[in-house]
């Protein structure tokens, strides 16, 4: 069976042949930190690409995902009225509500 059929099966409350796997979604992701230092272990040269600014969640590389067995994929929205902005010099962004946010020494926005 492949992933596709399995998932049916368990929609038809069918035993799968093994456990989908959903990993690289909003709440279930890899932190930023995290996720550089698994594209090292991994030899993975890709640009890391942030889901979730607030959170630090990553959106997790086709690859990596075949790689790690991953089921599921993430539909990547567009959050309306974000954008990138740069404040005292460093990067930082505006919210959909308005509220910049920028970089602390804590490593978080």
């Amino acid at each position: 069976m492949n992933r596709r059929d399995n998932f049916q099966g368990i929609i038809n409350h069918w035993e799968p042949e093994r456990v989908l796997i959903d990993f690289g979604k909003h709440i279930g992701s890899f932190h930023r930190n995290a996720h550089e230092r698994f594209k090292s272990d991994l030899g993975t040269k890709t640009k890391t690409r942030i889901l979730d600014r607030m959170a630090q969640n990553v959106v997790l590389d086709e690859r990596n995902c075949e790689q790690l067995g991953i089921d599921f994929r993430w539909i990547i929205p567009h959050w309306v009225g974000v954008r990138d902005v740069e404040m005292l010099g460093q990067p930082s962004y505006v919210d959909m509500w308005k509220t910049p946010h920028q970089w602390t020494t804590a490593g978080n926005y």
